[in-house]
């Protein structure tokens, strides 16, 4: 526990003996400290934003935004994705849009900048702020239907492994028993086929194993499939650079999520969980609107620019999608899927600079 977070006001007046008035008085003036530091980073922060923001050329962005929570207090965050920039970090009595907007409307003004975009866990006075206060385009983002699927499947699926892995553990307790009763003193009367039941036994073994393995593997083809969501919700795609419609995203989305409800009724799933599935499912149109949104704000920009139709094919056909894929790379999360998509960048710059030439 920090100076900060230490309440003086909690420490009963029978315990202040003469150390702990002594460890107060450091601990109230750390806080003060702590608090002078805070008011001079915010004006620190004002200073360079007033004294920056003349100098920035205009630039159209999106706002990702949500609520988090400090000290029982509800806290509104708004940062912008390429660039990491917190533009906004303020506490609020609510979450409703007229809220939001006055906050955002506070935190944009001065700034040479156009909210074109925003994204968030599809909320619905986010949603309602981005269409109807804001106008602006709204795009759900991917961790909420991502968690959702794995919050529908996961438990069920572990089941399923658990109880095949029971059932391997008993199929081998009856081979080694039935090996045994073989190697046990003969008794009297007809005796037993020792060998057939030792066969079925193992048979028994395999089989289980067997149901093991298509329990594992369910686990692992529901989590590429949640997986190959984010890789198909691209405007170009990662492995070749080709652009990528709104009816292909919105095919190769839907096969994903095809097979994951295959699977999820395979190990049959409660209607509870079915309902998270559907639920991250519904986003599915949104998600396919933005990719459409994106090709649709490439058009208008390039139709904007004073540079001949060569250069606007050039453009669109190359540079803009080498750049994304540049994006892609930079923000992956394993060295592996860098690379892959860095060779990709390699291949189309290769591509690009012949068509440009």
């Amino acid at each position: 526990m920090t100076a900060g977070q230490i309440q003086l006001s909690d420490i009963r007046e029978a315990d202040r003996t003469p150390l702990v008035a002594a460890l107060i008085e450091q601990i109230a003036a750390q806080q003060e400290q702590i608090a002078k530091q805070q008011e001079q980073i915010g004006e620190f922060g004002d200073e360079q934003r007033a004294r920056l923001a003349p100098q920035m050329p205009h630039k159209p962005i999106t706002l990702t935004d949500d609520e988090t929570f400090h000290a029982g207090l509800m806290c509104l965050v708004g940062s912008e994705p390429v660039s990491d920039f917190l533009l906004l970090e303020e506490y609020a009595k609510d979450r409703r849009a007229e809220t939001w907007d006055a906050v955002i409307k506070k935190a944009l003004d001065g700034l040479p900048v156009e909210l074109v975009q925003m994204t968030s866990d599809n909320g619905r006075w986010l949603v309602s702020l981005a269409k109807q206060w804001l106008g602006v385009h709204h795009s759900p983002d991917l961790f909420h239907p991502q968690q959702d699927i794995s919050r529908a499947t996961s438990v069920r699926l572990g089941q399923k492994i658990a109880e095949a892995e029971k059932g391997v553990a008993a199929a081998q307790e009856t081979l080694e028993q039935t090996k045994k009763k073989a190697q046990a003193p003969r008794g009297v009367g007809r005796p037993p086929n020792h060998a057939a039941r030792i066969k079925e036994a193992k048979e028994g073994v395999e089989q289980a194993k067997a149901e093991l393995d298509k329990a594992r593997q369910r686990k692992e083809t529901l989590r590429n499939e949640a997986r190959g969501i984010s890789q198909s919700y691209h405007p170009f795609d990662p492995k070749t650079g080709e652009v990528r419609d709104a009816e292909t995203v919105k095919q190769d989305i839907n096969a994903h999520f095809d097979a994951i409800e295959e699977t999820a009724d395979e190990v049959g799933i409660s209607s509870k969980c079915w309902e998270l599935l559907q639920k991250a499912r519904r986003l599915v149109p949104q998600m396919v609107a933005t990719i459409v949104f994106v090709h649709r704000k490439i058009a208008e920009t390039l139709g904007q620019m004073a540079v001949s139709e060569q250069v606007k094919a050039a453009m669109s056909g190359y540079l803009i999608p080498l750049l994304y894929l540049k994006e892609v790379a930079r923000q992956a999360t394993t060295a592996d899927a860098r690379d892959k998509v860095l060779q990709t960048c390699e291949r189309w710059q290769e591509r690009s600079t012949q068509a440009i030439a």
